[in-house]
């Protein structure tokens, strides 16, 4: 059986730890909505404890934004490196986070899913974010 390698990138080379943080703790807190797409809800107190600046998280003018962050991988069929945004949507409403993935990446997140709700702790602590990006399956 042959392994899939997927890589997570930010598409506009302006990725930072914090935001990464925010990336990786959605798809690790990953729940499947009533058509099986992957969502993540939170109050916005929870990703404060970690990234300073939770609004502009999903705001596309301020900088960084959760929407820049890519999944990378091969295609078997075409044999060539495919990339597609992680994130559709994102939005507050009543103080309450909720994003949606993408939903033609699901065998992709949820092998990130299992590796970092294993790791989370660590990749919370962790300063540099380089080392939580690339898996194989």
């Amino acid at each position: 059986m042959n392994s899939k390698t997927y890589k997570i990138e930010n598409a506009m080379k302006r990725g930072t730890a914090q935001g990464f943080k925010v990336l990786a703790y959605a798809i690790s807190k990953m729940e499947k909505d009533n058509a099986n797409n992957g969502t993540f809800t939170c109050k916005k107190k929870e990703l404060e404890d970690f990234y300073v600046d939770a609004d502009s998280i999903i705001k596309r003018e301020s900088g960084e934004s959760i929407y820049d962050w890519m999944l990378v991988f091969n295609n078997p069929e075409t044999g060539r490196d495919e990339a597609h945004q992680i994130i559709t949507d994102a939005g507050y409403k009543d103080n309450e986070l909720k994003i949606y993935f993408n939903s033609g990446l699901s065998e992709g997140l949820s092998a990130y899913q299992e590796y970092y709700s294993e790791n989370l702790d660590k990749i919370l602590e962790d300063e540099a974010y380089e080392d939580y990006l690339e898996i194989s399956k």
